[in-house]
């Protein structure tokens, strides 16, 4: 951990240091480096207190981590058929 001040100001429960990556719990401020899947947050004084959806936080804390994840995985694109007017 690096000590650096932080502020929240909205978002999820789950906080990531910008400047050293230290992933770790706004509540009590427990370690979740080792919790990538944020089992954290099924139980104890935490449960359910993650704020956005498991698959959500992860894919960000995963963009994060590895910024060239984008380029790496093939995300196939939605395409949107435009409603037909009457």
């Amino acid at each position: 951990m690096c000590s650096v001040p932080i502020e929240k100001d909205e978002g999820c429960a789950q906080m990531l240091c910008k400047r050293c990556k230290h992933v770790f719990c706004w509540y009590c401020l427990a370690s979740l480096d080792d919790d990538f899947l944020l089992r954290h947050y099924d139980k104890g004084p935490c449960k359910n207190k993650l704020g956005h959806s498991r698959a959500s936080v992860i894919w960000h804390r995963t963009q994060v981590t590895f910024p060239g994840i984008r380029d790496a995985v093939d995300i196939p694109k939605l395409k949107v058929n435009p409603c037909p007017r009457d």
